[in-house]
């Protein structure tokens, strides 16, 4: 029984750690970016990269806050409905959304603590406390994949407008620290936020 319990601890470690690579992962997507290359919409749908990190963030509002405490969508603070989660407001930024986001772990945290992945929460139906972990698994990594595409579309915009334009001196710090490494990387080298994940995970975690 014991040899059981440790498996199913290792297990729940081993899964917080993906969602947290994850979670990482899809909140430094935004960095380097402009407002407009965060907002850019390259797909018929809502879909951009500010747009799928204020998504996950209400994912997690309803499978880490409402499935474990029952809050109701307005008490968490989150869109009344998926579509509604992609939807950019004018005084959303890339700092103030990633802001959001990493309050929605703590929070998640919060909730989650001291509770057994064998436990019953009830607050969108009964359901073991694992199944909220895996729902929450599977949403951040297919949206990562989703992140990875947007990302390399517009770091290959930025290349080719580079590549087009008469070499300049940028006159303050500030612009030249927005200059990032993977924004100069010739198209088709962005880096894949899920692959990225794994590699962190594997490098520090595996003996």
């Amino acid at each position: 029984m014991q040899e059981s319990r440790h498996w199913v601890d290792e297990q729940r470690r081993r899964v917080e750690e993906f969602i947290d690579g994850y979670r990482v992962a899809l909140h430094d997507s935004l960095n380097d970016l402009t407002e407009e290359e965060a907002r850019r919409r390259l797909v018929p749908s809502k879909t951009t990269l500010l747009g799928l990190v204020k998504h996950v963030s209400f994912v997690e509002g309803v499978w880490f806050d409402q499935a474990v405490t029952g809050r109701s969508y307005d008490e968490i603070g989150i869109a009344p409905t998926v579509d509604g989660s992609f939807t950019l407001r004018r005084t959303d930024t890339i700092a103030s959304v990633q802001a959001a986001y990493r309050q929605r772990w703590e929070v998640a945290r919060k909730n989650l603590d001291g509770l057994r992945s064998d436990e019953t929460v009830v607050g969108r139906g009964e359901r073991p406390v694992w199944a909220p972990y895996l729902q929450v698994l599977r949403e951040l990594a297919q949206h990562g994949g989703h992140a990875d595409i947007l990302l390399e579309q517009i770091l290959a915009a930025a290349h080719r407008r580079r590549d087009h334009q008469p070499s300049r001196t940028f006159g303050t710090d500030a612009d030249a620290g927005r200059r990032s490494s993977r924004r100069h990387a010739p198209p088709g080298r962005a880096p894949c936020l899920r692959c990225q994940s794994l590699v962190t995970t594997e490098a520090t975690q595996l003996p």
